[in-house]
């Protein structure tokens, strides 16, 4: 089976394959996944990095796909950048909750291929409506779960998760993806016999780190943020693992 559809080899470094069938695709820098294929590949894909273009090349791509997202904001957010995309989810921004009517409608529209941003929540009435249209949709789409380990966090509260992976191993293996740049390892046994695909640079840029140690949280970050704003005009972003201290 051919997994990857290339659309520029000149921006490929490198191609490998183990012998359980795992691939590495080593890319030239700076490069987007659209500039290096023409669709995404079947599998769990770890594209290791953020922002590198992997819903931008599904939308993209010349196949009628489905995009799961898990929560609405993520999918509002794409649904809003890139054109002819069918946002299915509840209201959010200048949408409506959508429902069966507003996917027929879209089905009605004169578009080929056709692209669905669906929130988790309401993937199984885009999947119920399509099939009551008598289109097959686990042959005809490309199905692809977006930001994955997010549902590998959510799912132990948010039973409508879990039903994302029963809808996967629905459909064919080569129009599956699962896809994240932070993947953990999976506890489900059938998902441990997908192969991967791991997307990376040929070299990765060294970001340089500090790491401080503190009593006090609060009176030592007050101190850093002055250090930065007095110093440069560099954008401050304050990450807590957890509430609790």
């Amino acid at each position: 089976m051919n997994r990857f559809n290339i659309k520029n080899k000149d921006n490929i470094v490198d191609i490998s394959t183990n012998d359980k069938g795992n691939a590495t695709i080593t890319i030239k820098e700076n490069k987007k996944l659209g500039e290096v294929l023409n669709e995404m590949p079947c599998g769990i894909i770890n594209k290791n990095t953020t922002g590198i273009g992997a819903t931008t090349l599904e939308l993209n791509s010349h196949r009628n796909s489905i995009i799961v997202l898990p929560t609405k904001v993520l999918a509002y957010n794409k649904h809003t950048i890139f054109e002819e995309n069918f946002y299915v989810g509840s209201e959010i921004g200048k949408l409506p909750s959508i429902g069966t009517d507003h996917i027929n409608q879209y089905l009605s529209w004169d578009i080929n291929p056709r692209k669905f941003l669906v929130v988790a929540d309401s993937l199984p009435k885009l999947i119920s409506t399509l099939f009551s249209k008598k289109i097959n949709v686990y042959r005809d789409y490309f199905f692809m779960v977006d930001e994955v380990d997010i549902i590998q966090s959510d799912v132990t509260y948010r039973p409508a998760l879990e039903n994302v992976i029963d809808y996967y191993f629905k459909f064919n293996p080569e129009k599956r993806c699962l896809v994240s740049a932070t993947i953990r390892d999976f506890l489900h046994p059938e998902l441990q016999k997908e192969p991967t695909v791991n997307i990376k640079y040929e070299s990765n840029e060294a970001r340089t780190i500090n790491a401080y140690y503190t009593k006090n949280i609060h009176v030592s970050i007050k101190k850093y943020i002055e250090n930065i704003v007095k110093n440069s005009n560099s954008k401050i972003l304050i990450a807590y693992n957890s509430v609790m201290y």
